[in-house]
């Protein structure tokens, strides 16, 4: 079985994040981090592989110097790393990137795996957009795949009960954190030289989008808060009352 395994590199969420003169983020001290949920599809694929054999690719639109991360998913298990060098942020753009690449490079595919969405945007929308392109079904949100033959039988919690949807493969589903533990990779495989395995492709990219000219700014200064403690109950309304026409809230 061949699986796809769609990743996302995201800023660390304990970076304290800065802007430079131009409202950009400056990156002199940011660290990266792989979207959480993403690598919860990697586990899930890994497993997967281990039970009926096959091999796990992963694509992924990153920067150049994102190598070393990369080496760390292929220590863990993957076969194989397609990288499309490029900081678009426009779904469209990556969905259309991606579902070119994954036609050129793994047309023959059974899975595509991915994470629900991305903790630094919460879009959520490629693997659908991917799954439009490839002319594939979609399977979101799912805590528990089984495979049967060609089919998967995904499971995923509505609000008052759980959902087992049957979809034949190929197909594009997106799984939640808890789907799995995630594995650590082995000193071993950290040693090995896996860098052949790690292929940069070309942006070929044919329709052209007006691209979106995206700036950054801090949080407003937030006003002091207003107290009205140690009063009676019907002074510290009355005070309220006040505050509030005064601030032209009321």
């Amino acid at each position: 079985m061949k699986i796809l395994v769609l990743m996302k590199e995201i800023i660390d969420t304990e970076c304290r994040i800065r802007l430079d003169s131009n409202h950009n983020i400056d990156e002199e001290d940011i660290k990266y981090i792989f979207n959480p949920s993403d690598e919860h599809a990697l586990e899930e694929a890994l497993r997967i592989k281990e039970t009926v054999g096959g091999e796990v690719i992963i694509y992924a639109i990153a920067r150049q110097a994102s190598t070393p991360s990369f080496k760390y998913l292929l220590a863990k298990g993957a076969d194989r790393v397609f990288i499309i060098p490029s900081n678009e942020s426009n779904p469209v753009l990556m969905s259309q990137m991606i579902g070119n690449a994954v036609y050129n490079e793994s047309g023959d595919f059974d899975l595509i795996l991915a994470g629900v969405m991305g903790i630094d945007r919460n879009n959520g929308q490629i693997p659908g957009r991917l799954s439009i392109i490839l002319d594939i079904p979609l399977v979101t949100m799912v805590e528990k795949i089984d495979l049967v033959k060609d089919r998967m039988i995904c499971y995923r919690e509505a609000e008052t009960q759980l959902e087992m949807i049957e979809v034949r493969l190929p197909a594009v589903i997106t799984v939640q954190r808890g789907i799995n533990k995630l594995r650590y990779p082995t000193a071993n495989s950290l040693i090995k030289n896996n860098e052949s395995k790690i292929i940069y492709l070309s942006n070929q990219l044919s329709i052209t989008h007006e691209k979106a000219n995206i700036k950054y700014a801090y949080p407003k200064t937030r006003p002091p808060v207003k107290l009205f403690d140690g009063q009676e109950p019907d002074n510290a309304v009355r005070e309220l009352i006040k505050a509030l026409i005064q601030d032209k809230i009321l």
